[in-house]
């Protein structure tokens, strides 16, 4: 795995880019690029999804010809990357907002191609940048969460049964906490050594309220408990899986023009060293099938 770190500092009318490329271990290249180009994608996702979907293939075009600039630099890049290519950004106010993952070129999205924008939180650090899989096999956490009185429904064991078939046939050891309940997975996660689990999915329910996003669990009796980013750092408390994929809406969401960092965000400001979450709302099978996808990608495992 190689990484690609891109820095996006504002500074009145324009953005400092700074960039790594993948073959340089200290070179740094600096460009300036005008936020006015940009601008009118700042709150799309608020603005736009209330009304209509918009052209993400469109968004994520305009977003790399940005980046790309007349010299070109990213599609040079992009052009020769072989294996997986992770775009570390570190962006700050209202570019780190931005559709980053709908980035694509001449030849389409990027992600279809492993090259992979991730958002980079405090700064990035090259030595954790490709943990090492300590075991043969990919050890994954899923727990599901169906407290009584919230809709709608959800197929849950569906969406571990598909998960199952469709990695049947990779080295994958999938256990269930079947409680939905954060203080039986409190007790589970202890019972395990340090680095034992690769991932940590938890499915159910997610939402922002006051500013505040939380992820809907149970309670032992199976009521509704809503959990904050200070409930999931009990749980874990310091010894995080590798990634954390929190199959919630809009759980990747920020809130308050963007002062408030997402549930994913906020778990990566307490020591989380991935999360993956939905910036908006999500239909039960595409989380599903995202979730598959995701597994079955070999390239991001070794």
């Amino acid at each position: 795995m190689q990484s690609l770190y891109i820095e996006l500092k504002t500074d009145g009318e324009f953005a400092l880019l700074r960039y790594r490329l993948p073959d340089k271990k200290l070179e740094f290249e600096t460009k300036s690029l005008k936020l006015a180009e940009i601008a009118d994608l700042y709150g799309f996702a608020d603005r736009d999804f209330e009304t209509r979907i918009p052209d993400l293939g469109s968004i994520g075009k305009r977003l790399f010809q940005w980046l790309d600039g007349e010299g070109r630099w990213l599609s040079r890049v992009t052009e020769t990357a072989r294996g997986l290519l992770v775009l570390a950004i570190d962006a700050d106010t209202q570019l780190a907002g931005l559709p980053w993952e709908t980035m694509q070129d001449g030849k389409g999205f990027l992600v279809t191609r492993c090259i992979v924008p991730v958002r980079v939180i405090g700064g990035f650090n090259p030595a954790n940048s490709q943990p090492e899989v300590s075991q043969s096999r990919l050890q994954t956490l899923f727990m599901a969460t169906d407290p009584e009185n919230v809709e709608p429904k959800l197929d849950f064991e569906g969406e571990e049964s598909r998960i199952l078939a469709a990695t049947q046939d990779l080295a994958i050891e999938l256990r269930v906490e079947e409680s939905g309940c954060l203080s039986e997975l409190t007790s589970l996660w202890r019972r395990f050594p340090d680095d034992y689990f690769h991932v940590f999915h938890l499915s159910g329910h997610a939402s922002i309220r006051d500013n505040q996003p939380y992820f809907i669990t149970e309670s032992l009796t199976g009521d509704r408990v809503d959990a904050t980013v200070d409930d999931f750092d009990r749980v874990f408390q310091l010894r995080y899986p590798r990634l954390m994929f929190l199959s919630g809406c809009r759980t990747g969401q920020s809130s308050d023009g963007g002062a408030v960092p997402s549930l994913a965000a906020s778990l990566v400001e307490r020591g989380a060293t991935a999360v993956l979450g939905w910036a908006r709302p999500v239909s039960d099978v595409g989380a599903t099938q995202a979730a598959t996808e995701l597994y079955r990608s070999p390239k991001l495992w070794v």
